[in-house]
């Protein structure tokens, strides 16, 4: 049997991370490639972002815990480098959010898929923008 247990593992683990993108690419078959990457993409990406914004404040915390409760002057220490590197990783973390987000309203980015744009495709078989009608008006 524990011959047999590496393989067990490692098939337990491959399984995991399939039942965790099966429901994406399950629903992937009307879409396009790009639509699938955004989906696993975001799938991925946004649950990082808030387990390390987490992490950042569970390390101040815990370095503030630590300041508190030490005896010695070493583990003061500790304590406050804690607590400093967890306040820089949450201004890191929280800057670069506020960042994308005044790039995204200041270019006047949104959230609209790319498969929104219409694409006709010319006869010498390039690709060209639907013409507006200029009688529509802006």
């Amino acid at each position: 049997m524990s011959k047999y247990l590496p393989l067990i593992k490692k098939v337990s683990r491959i399984s995991i991370v399939i039942s965790l993108f099966l429901p994406t690419l399950v629903s992937a078959a009307a879409k396009n490639l790009g639509q699938i990457f955004t989906e696993i993409t975001v799938l991925l990406l946004k649950p990082f972002v808030y387990l390390l914004l987490t992490s950042a404040v569970v390390v101040f915390f815990w370095g503030m815990v630590k300041y508190i409760y030490s005896l010695g002057e070493k583990e003061k220490a500790d304590g406050r480098w804690l607590m400093v590197w967890g306040v820089i990783a949450l201004f890191v973390m929280v800057s670069v959010w506020g960042l994308v987000n005044i790039l995204k309203n200041t270019l006047g980015l949104d959230n609209t898929p790319v498969n929104s744009i219409i694409i006709l495709k010319s006869e010498s078989g390039m690709t060209e923008p639907t013409p507006k009608d200029p009688s529509a008006g802006p």
